[in-house]
């Protein structure tokens, strides 16, 4: 029986101890208290958390914002963020950077490039062949030529075969037309070009029928597409008559005198044209030095 209390007092006192030792925490604050009671008496006031003073980064809750200045030196989540931080900087400075370096670089090649292309079009201009005898499939490039530009010659109160001198010079202004040069017009050859930059001397009687019917054929095909222009009825009468006077020296007869006055003249405007070139490439290269 004396056991029998013994036990019983022993969980007793077992039962009070645990009691004793038990922590009552509040869910509004997490505070902590060892009875119960003070726990309830707690809670009738408790406003709960306020966030005030909390660490942004641990969430760590402080009751002076000093206290909570004073902890961000020693934060260990504050320390990773700012490392990371720091190293996302450096990577978007040096990306930044050299995206700039590599633009910086872009846009000087595209200059440099330009410079080139420019160079190369003023210092070597692909000059086209000079066509061989019967070669149908050799065109002038006749795209500097405007509609403007055929309708003034067109209005022009003069002879046809001035129309067609004054066509020609106008042809002759892109350097890819010039395909053939003659210095002095007492000689009876002329240079052609026979692509590559390289030149070769050839017989008048020769190339010169050659080069009159293209040049005639170039004409045809700006006449054409002036027929296509909305003001082609200001200068319709004019340009049918240019029209019949350029098809006809196109099919003239090679042993007329009259054809071969138009080779003569031909022939002058490509002395004058030639005079004119080589004084450009002359002072050209005079500039370069």
């Amino acid at each position: 029986m004396n056991n029998q209390q013994n036990n019983n007092d022993l969980q007793q006192f077992t039962n009070n101890q645990q009691n004793t030792n038990k922590e009552y925490k509040c869910d509004k604050c997490t505070k902590v208290f060892s009875q119960n009671w003070i726990l309830q008496r707690h809670l009738k006031k408790c406003k709960g958390i306020i966030d005030k003073y909390s660490c942004q980064y641990c969430n760590k809750k402080f009751k002076h914002d000093n206290s909570r200045f004073s902890h961000y030196k020693i934060c260990k989540e504050k320390k990773k963020i700012d490392s990371k931080s720091i190293t996302i900087t450096n990577n978007e400075q040096n990306i930044s950077q050299q995206t700039i370096n590599n633009n910086n670089i872009e846009t000087q090649n595209n200059i440099e490039n330009q410079n080139n292309i420019q160079n190369n079009i003023q210092n070597n201009i692909t000059v086209l062949a000079f066509p061989k005898d019967g070669d149908y499939d050799f065109e002038f490039n006749v795209d500097h030529i405007s509609n403007q530009f055929m309708k003034k010659l067109l209005q022009k109160v003069q002879h046809p075969q001035c129309k067609l001198n004054n066509f020609v010079d106008k042809l002759m202004a892109n350097p890819t037309n010039r395909v053939i040069k003659k210095n002095n017009p007492n000689t009876s050859y002329s240079k052609i070009h026979k692509g590559d930059d390289k030149w070769e001397f050839g017989y008048d009687k020769d190339i010169y029928k050659t080069f009159t019917h293209h040049t005639t054929v170039a004409a045809i095909n700006k006449i054409d597409d002036t027929k296509k222009s909305d003001k082609a009825k200001e200068v319709y009468y004019n340009l049918k008559n240019f029209e019949h006077y350029v098809k006809e020296v196109n099919e003239m007869d090679y042993e007329s005198s009259e054809y071969n006055d138009i080779l003569q003249r031909l022939k002058l405007i490509i002395v004058n044209l030639t005079k004119e070139w080589e004084e450009k490439d002359r002072l050209k290269n005079y500039d370069k030095k």
